[in-house]
């Protein structure tokens, strides 16, 4: 074999060892974005179903029970948010749903993605309120869209804002 021919065979090894490090880095760049993907699709089926689940046990509730209920409920919220909700609870909707003998049932009816991520997940929430008091001469239902932020706090999803829209 001439020394060119040994020459070429080098340039051709180096070659393709070069294409195949090229084809290792990608392959290697689209796994990393797939388990991204996946992450975020896993974190979006996560934290809609908590949201839905948790939305209805806050929305919902009875004159008798509204206040013994509220420590467990918190335990689903995290944030400012949190002391806002008990804030608004101890000081309007308890004393409200006591005194007109209230009580709500609340279903979500759907639920979309506004902005999906691996450990926060903004939600548009369908959820319709049915109504009894007191004040009422009949049930009242109605229906209400809210943008609800989800936060994941120690692998657990938990409402960290809710707004009607």
């Amino acid at each position: 074999m001439s020394d060119a021919d040994r020459a070429r065979g080098r340039i051709v090894s180096r070659a393709v060892l070069a294409v195949t490090a090229i084809a290792l880095v990608a392959l290697a760049a689209l796994v990393v974005i797939n388990i991204r993907h996946d992450q975020r699709e896993d974190a979006v089926a996560a934290s809609s179903q908590a949201a839905e689940s948790t939305l209805e046990k806050l929305l919902s509730y009875e004159a008798g029970s509204v206040e013994a209920e509220l420590e467990a409920e918190l335990r689903s919220l995290t944030g400012d948010f949190r002391d806002e909700y008990r804030q608004l609870m101890k000081e309007q909707i308890i004393p409200a749903a006591t005194k007109a003998d209230v009580t709500t049932r609340a279903t979500v009816v759907s639920t979309a993605v506004v902005e999906p991520g691996r450990d926060r997940v903004e939600l548009l929430v369908f959820v319709n309120v049915s109504t009894n008091s007191n004040e009422l001469e009949s049930e009242r239902t109605s229906g209400a869209r809210l943008k609800v932020t989800m936060v994941k706090v120690d692998d657990t999803w938990k409402i960290g804002e809710f707004t009607p829209v």
